[in-house]
């Protein structure tokens, strides 16, 4: 877990890594906060503005509505 402190660092790591680091045909996933968290809206804005990201994991999804409103958000 990142502390909440710690959040808009962890994203512009994230981006600077994955702008800079060739991951070849490895797949790369990132991990965001639950859809009902306060930082939510903030990690896929983070998601959308990666320079290169195959899936997202979304934890504590419980229904299909979720799913759907994350994906079109992506």
């Amino acid at each position: 877990a990142t502390h909440p402190e710690k959040k808009d660092i962890a994203r512009k790591n994230l981006h600077k890594a994955l702008s800079t680091i060739n991951f070849g045909k490895k797949e790369v996933i990132v991990r965001i906060n639950a859809i009902h968290s306060p930082y939510f809206t903030d990690d896929i804005a983070a998601v959308n503005a990666l320079p290169q990201i195959v899936t997202v994991c979304i934890p504590k999804v419980q229904t299909a509505e979720e799913v759907n409103e994350a994906a079109s958000l992506l």
